[in-house]
């Protein structure tokens, strides 16, 4: 999906950057965002598992509506 691509490519420009950041770009509630999927804030992108990725996509879809 675009909306999988968006995301990931926003989590591997930053690639050594915390996971933190670009949650931060993707959502104004993002620490929600972070409590709800159980996501450690201080994780590297390569450290997430596709189900996270797939995770945080799909509430970045429901984001947008």
């Amino acid at each position: 999906s675009k909306n999988l691509e968006h995301v990931t490519n926003i989590f591997f420009n930053q690639r050594r950057k915390m996971i933190k950041k670009p949650l931060k770009i993707l959502f104004k509630n993002f620490e929600d965002v972070s409590k709800s999927l159980s996501l450690d804030l201080n994780l590297r992108p390569q450290n997430l598992s596709k189900l996270s990725f797939y995770k945080i996509c799909s509430c970045y879809e429901k984001s947008l509506k």
